[in-house]
């Protein structure tokens, strides 16, 4: 059942992160310059094998081996792949200690490094590997998550789109672990994204299709979830034994959460069936006969526990304790006295084994309906309709998450189909051109028409992505720009005017004009000046400060030697930081503080610039006055990609929460975008 979920959710994520960690290595490793020598290359190759294959003496000797050949080459590199290798060895020999070590060896020298392919691909793979001691040795999930995202933003990097996927599957996992169901949801959703353009094979997508599944019946959402197991069950015969049990356990979960208490038994004795044929697999029969247990006394079929609950409860306390496990079990033992009219036996056992919020949300939710239905019955009104009222907010806790989720789904499997079809109907063009080529290959010179035919191709194909880039982008920041600039707002602006003129103060009228003409170009335009960039927002700002008068504070700093008027920059890049803060930041900002915006160019290096936009928020982060659809951030984002790939020029984003005053009394949030000079220079 989903109320054992912290076990079944630790083994999927343990799954997940095992392979690419050891997968990860070889592959990174292997990909070194043609510089690394013959020898060392087939040493990393023959480590994945060892690993795989359980010879780990081999492995040891192997990684002591690659150590003392980069002491004696001073190839520093080859010296981190060997700590990277040295984790993945502590990983499977249980010693995390050991393995957190490694990887800090290995981290505090990547992070001193230039970045190169090679070394970013270590960087991942140590990230990975750090989240996963963190989850599943400490049982440390916030940690886990920060460790895996740094790992996929890493991966990211790389250019690896399969890599990345898999990273970010690893997030989504995590999250699930930590029961922040949204988060999963929204992490597995990328990863199918993504996955979807990285050439992906059936069996790749059986841990995302079925991560996914399961955040969704854990949130309630049985119509997404309905969706998500079908394609996940229909990989059944791809699916290695741990999958198997996996998925077919949190398949009946669904059934169980459905009140399909049949249905989920019917699917847990189908895989209590199939763990018969596999080879110690005592944990999992006992976590079967727990889930089978808890239907059995749903259906009122308690005689058929006699045997179930008691041997399982043994295991989980004597042979492989598990307070989750347990916790579950004495919710079932107390249904069970119930059923049987053992009052004293119930009340004895809430008496030793209390409710507490520390309790997992599956353990609480079993154990207060419980309760509910236990005092109802026994004549204690007030009790239960206090269980009652905890077991209704946390459900309807769960529920709400569920119905965000829900559209948050709806708008990621749209775009999910809308890049499916788009890459069938570009590979039906391609196959289509390749029919032809062989075609006149026949009846002219070959390898003439091959060349012109493969360059021909390639163009088209190069245009024909620019095109559906430019036009999404398009979308989006037409998308934004209706979202800020509303009725409401020429409302209130020409409202600040009209007052401004009554008062004898400056006139704004000016910048309300600037800004709504702004609007009507700036959608179809990718890139613009720093100086058209950096007007707008001073039109912007000086119509939206007249709401703060007197506690507002605007600083703009250009470095010397730097012309706006002569440097490109993304458009909307700085409107949509600066909007986002009067629209989310600046609004929750208490009264009698002061609100700062600050916008900053800075040259830190020769062939660099860096564009910063940092605003005060109040407590939380921002306010729920106007929540975010994010699409300013998905513009920034597709922006950057389609430079990356258009002019094969990295611009990197960064958004944290900084700390301004010396006493920490104020924060806000920082946006840092890092431009290569050489690309922002408009030529004379």
């Amino acid at each position: 059942m989903n109320r054992l979920r912290t076990l079944h959710g630790a083994l999927s994520a343990l799954a997940l992160t095992t392979v690419l960690v050891v997968f990860g290595v070889v592959s990174a490793c292997s990909r070194t310059s043609s510089e690394k020598a013959d020898d060392y290359d087939e040493a990393t190759k023959k480590f994945g094998v060892f690993v795989s294959s359980g010879r780990f003496e081999s492995a040891d000797s192997l990684v002591r081996a690659e150590y003392a050949a980069a002491m004696v080459t001073g190839d520093s590199d080859r010296w981190c792949g060997s700590k990277v290798h040295e984790a993945v060895l502590n990983y499977y020999l249980y010693r995390p200690d050991a393995m957190l070590v490694a990887i800090d060896s290995a981290t505090g020298w990547l992070d001193r490094q230039p970045e190169t392919p090679t070394r970013m691909m270590m960087l991942q793979k140590v990230l990975q590997a750090k989240g996963t001691v963190y989850s599943h040795f400490y049982n440390n999930p916030d940690s886990a998550i920060l460790y895996l995202t740094r790992g996929a933003d890493a991966a990211e990097k790389t250019g690896n789109r399969k890599e990345h996927a898999l990273a970010l599957a690893n997030v989504a996992d995590a999250y699930k672990l930590a029961s922040r169901l949204d988060m999963a949801a929204d992490f597995y959703h990328r990863a199918i994204l993504e996955a979807d353009t990285a050439g992906f094979t059936p069996e790749d997508y059986v841990s995302l299709y079925g991560g996914l599944a399961t955040v969704y019946t854990g949130l309630r959402d049985f119509n997404n979830s309905a969706v998500w197991w079908k394609r996940t069950m229909d990989l059944w015969p791809r699916m290695i034994p741990f999958e198997k049990f996996n998925n077919l356990n949190n398949y009946g979960t669904d059934f169980y959460y459905r009140r399909d208490f049949a249905g989920a038994l019917k699917t847990f004795k189908r895989l209590d069936n199939y763990l018969d044929s596999l080879p110690s697999a005592d944990w999992e029969k006992n976590f079967v006969a727990v889930n089978m247990a808890d239907c059995y006394l749903q259906l009122g079929m308690t005689d058929s526990v006699e045997r179930l609950i008691p041997d399982s409860y043994r295991y989980f306390t004597e042979e492989q304790p598990n307070p989750v496990a347990v916790s579950y079990l004495h919710t079932l033992m107390m249904r069970r006295a119930w059923q049987r009219g053992n009052r004293a036996q119930v009340e004895h056992m809430i008496a030793i084994h209390p409710f507490s919020d520390t309790l997992r949300p599956e353990m609480q939710l079993l154990r207060l309906e419980f309760l509910s239905d236990y005092y109802g019955e026994s004549g204690n009104p007030v009790k239960a309709l206090d269980s009652y009222r905890r077991f209704k907010t946390l459900e309807d806790s769960i529920r709400s998450v569920a119905v965000s989720q829900s559209i948050a789904a709806n708008r990621m499997a749209y775009e999910r189909d809308r890049s499916v079809l788009s890459l069938k109907a570009e590979n039906a063009l391609q196959e289509g051109r390749i029919m032809r080529l062989l075609a006149i290959i026949g009846f002219v010179i070959a390898l003439l028409l091959v060349i012109v035919g493969a360059v021909l191709v390639n163009r088209r194909r190069v245009l024909r992505r620019e095109e559906k880039m430019l036009a999404k982008i398009a979308a989006l920041r037409t998308e934004t720009v209706r979202s800020r600039i509303t009725p409401h707002f020429i409302y209130n602006a020409l409202n600040h005017e009209i007052r401004n003129r009554d008062a004898g103060r400056e006139s704004r009228l000016e910048a309300i004009v600037s800004l709504l003409r702004h609007q009507q170009f700036v959608a179809s335009d990718i890139v613009t000046t720093l100086d058209k960039e950096l007007e707008f927002t001073d039109n912007y700002v000086s119509v939206q400060s007249d709401n703060y008068e007197g506690r507002f504070d605007y600083i703009r700093e250009i470095a010397d030697g730097l012309d706006p008027e002569h440097l490109w920059i993304p458009s909307m890049f700085i409107q949509i930081l600066v909007e986002n803060a009067f629209k989310h930041a600046f609004p929750g900002v208490a009264p009698d503080e002061t609100c700062r915006l600050m916008v900053c160019v800075r040259q830190p290096a020769p062939d660099r610039v860096t564009v910063s936009v940092f605003n005060t928020t109040p407590p939380g982060g921002g306010t729920a006055m106007f929540p975010s659809t994010g699409t300013g951030l998905r513009v920034i984002m597709e922006t950057i990609r389609m430079i990356r790939e258009r002019d094969n020029v990295e611009i990197a984003f960064n958004l944290t929460m900084q700390t301004l005053a010396p006493d920490g009394s104020e924060t806000g949030c920082l946006a840092t975008y890092t431009i290569p000079l050489k690309w922002m220079e408009i030529e004379n």
